[in-house]
């Protein structure tokens, strides 16, 4: 019976281990320069225009990506680089070392709105001067025409950086005029612990420890 007590609490132990991800917010740039007013880049991560808002950090992401549309609007809502045509580089600084698991992309209604992009790690916020490495291949989002643009999860490996390059290749209007994304928010690392688990996990061998002296 005492095996079966050991069994099942490191099972309870290593199930708890790890938090869900959660939602990593960052600022935005471009070597193209912002193209400001109501088309400025912050629209991106400010979360104007989410039909629900979210806490850096601490809302789980899967659950938040979901249940959350944008309303695609131009005006306010979404961020658009100064230069015309592709390839455009959006810049992401989350503020210190993270890790990443993937990011969340909500469309825009323009026809500037990125259908094709590319990710690169980097550690400085210059594209120009070379890239740490690229992320996946190249990704493919969709372009909703039709308002309540649902988010699109792109998944990829546990990355470590504090700036990552979205190197716009395409848009739904075939690469031309300014070019834009309503909404992008990142998804932190798989695997990640909370720190009270890891008192929880050493008191779980304390008390192991203890049965097998006990026997």
């Amino acid at each position: 019976m005492r095996k079966i007590y050991s069994f099942i609490l490191m099972i309870f132990l290593f199930s708890s281990f790890a938090q869900g991800a959660t939602i990593l917010t960052a600022s935005v740039s471009s070597p193209s320069g912002d193209f400001g007013g109501f088309f400025a880049l912050a629209n991106i991560t400010n979360q104007n225009g989410l039909s629900a808002n979210y806490v850096n950090g601490v809302t789980d992401f899967d659950t938040f990506v979901s249940g959350t549309t944008h309303t695609g609007n131009v005006q306010n809502n979404s961020g658009f680089v100064a230069g015309t045509g592709a390839p455009e580089q959006f810049t992401f600084n989350f503020g210190s070392i993270q890790t990443i698991s993937g990011l969340a992309f909500w469309a825009e209604l323009d026809g500037g709105t990125v259908t094709q992009f590319e990710l690169f790690l980097d550690n400085d916020t210059s594209f120009a001067n070379g890239t740490t490495a690229q992320v996946g291949g190249t990704f493919n989002a969709l372009a909703d025409a039709s308002g309540g643009a649902s988010g699109q999860v792109f998944l990829f490996g546990n990355q470590t950086t504090q700036f990552i390059h979205l190197n716009a290749l395409n848009t739904a209007a075939g690469g031309g005029g300014q070019i834009g994304i309503g909404e992008v928010a990142f998804r932190s690392g798989d695997g990640v612990p909370e720190p009270s688990t890891y008192i929880a996990f050493l008191l779980g061998f304390a008390l192991l420890g203890l049965n097998r002296f006990r026997k």
